[in-house]
């Protein structure tokens, strides 16, 4: 899936990703979840999350639903309106590696700081 989220700089936000494979929800038990994300697609990432540190796993794992959270830590230091290419891959249970999202984060500078 592409998704295209936009905060602004310092705020909390959480986003939901669903992962699906043929229409069916992913059964998340046991799987691990990462995401980083790039300024520039060949460069080295600015921002990694994993489970358990940034990324959860929403409500009953069977349901497929991982909730990517940005902390306001992840982009105070910016300075100008940034756009983030990221990925998010999942390695089930038994191995299998998928990438279940991608896509660009627009981050906005805010006015109140």
């Amino acid at each position: 899936m592409s998704f295209k989220f936009s905060m602004l700089r310092g705020d909390d936000r959480d986003f939901e990703i669903p992962t699906t494979r043929s229409g069916s929800p992913v059964d998340l038990t046991g799987a691990s979840v990462r995401a980083h994300f790039k300024s520039d697609l060949g460069g080295s990432p600015v921002l990694q999350k994993s489970l358990g540190s940034g990324i959860e796993i929403d409500g009953d794992a069977a349901d497929g639903v991982v909730v990517l959270s940005i902390d306001p830590a992840d982009t105070s230091a910016l300075t100008a309106a940034t756009t983030l290419y990221f990925d998010v891959e999942l390695t089930e249970a038994y191995g299998r590696v998928t990438t279940v999202a991608e896509g660009v984060l627009l981050v906005r500078l805010d006015v109140t700081t």
